[in-house]
């Protein structure tokens, strides 16, 4: 994908964004750019469109960005023209949540016994267990998926988990703003800034 360029760059400057400070220029523009899939790129920043879109004749010699808190530090990079962006990256490892409780909330089952048919085995209950069963010596089986045409005990949905999930844990340390990486696609991102200059 290609890096971001000045042309990516749009800036907004109202004819009442405009001021003076003694003989200084003053303007507070917008800048947007992002969210089309380009990266930031290995030069140090996102090249800045020409001086004049910003208010100025000569140069520029300050400016000051209004940080829109979406997680990166923005910093304007006066000997380059260009906007920089930074952020954390910290040192660690987050723990997975832990489940605590029963796989599956309280539930129950039907047996279905088929009526209607020619029976030529005999099921019966064994009080003194209680046991289900027949007099004949060959255990039967009815397949769970069949229960509907032949009997058996009927499914029902999983039933709902009774428990509760730890927060994740993050173990390790903050660490100091690094560059973004040249492969970092900014989303769609708008900026407000002060520029001083001439």
């Amino acid at each position: 994908m290609a890096d971001l360029a000045a042309t990516d760059v749009t800036v907004t400057l109202s004819p009442q964004d405009k001021d003076f400070l003694g003989a200084k220029r003053v303007s507070y523009p917008s800048i947007a750019f992002g969210g089309a899939g380009k990266t930031y790129g290995a030069v140090n920043g996102i090249p800045m469109p020409a001086i004049g879109k910003f208010g100025m004749n000569k140069e520029i010699k300050r400016v000051f960005v209004m940080q829109p808190g979406n997680g990166y530090e923005y910093r304007w990079d006066r000997a380059n023209h260009k906007l920089r962006i930074f952020q954390a990256a910290p040192t660690g490892s987050v723990a997975a949540p832990t489940f605590t409780g029963s796989a599956l909330g309280a539930h129950v089952h039907d047996l279905l016994i088929k009526g209607g048919i020619t029976a030529d085995e005999n099921l019966g209950l064994l009080a003194s267990g209680p046991t289900l069963g027949k007099s004949e010596a060959a255990d039967r089986i009815v397949a769970g998926a069949n229960y509907a045409t032949k009997g058996g005990v009927a499914s029902i949905t999983g039933g709902v988990p009774a428990g509760t999930n730890s927060a994740p844990v993050f173990t390790g340390a903050a660490a100091p703003l690094a560059e973004a990486p040249s492969s970092h696609a900014p989303a769609a991102t708008s900026i407000e800034l002060m520029v001083v200059g001439e």
